[in-house]
């Protein structure tokens, strides 16, 4: 199914962030995404949540969540 899809001109935008401690090692990361198009369009609006963890000296993804939402500007 992939091999068949055609590339895109689009993006991913993303804005309001908030980072959130939930222990020293441990934040959830707040934002909210949206697709744009070629023409500029928004669609696929979505409030996104993430929590990371330090491992060592790097940050390591171990949840993420995606939820549609309505749109925003």
């Amino acid at each position: 199914m992939m091999a068949a899809e055609q590339p895109s001109d689009g993006y991913v935008h993303s804005q309001d962030y908030q980072c959130i401690e939930l222990a020293p090692s441990v934040q959830l990361l707040l934002y909210q995404s949206a697709w744009v198009d070629e023409l500029g369009n928004k669609s696929h609006f979505a409030k996104r949540s993430s929590i990371w963890v330090l491992v060592g000296n790097q940050w390591q993804l171990q949840y993420h969540q995606g939820t549609a939402s309505d749109g925003f500007s």
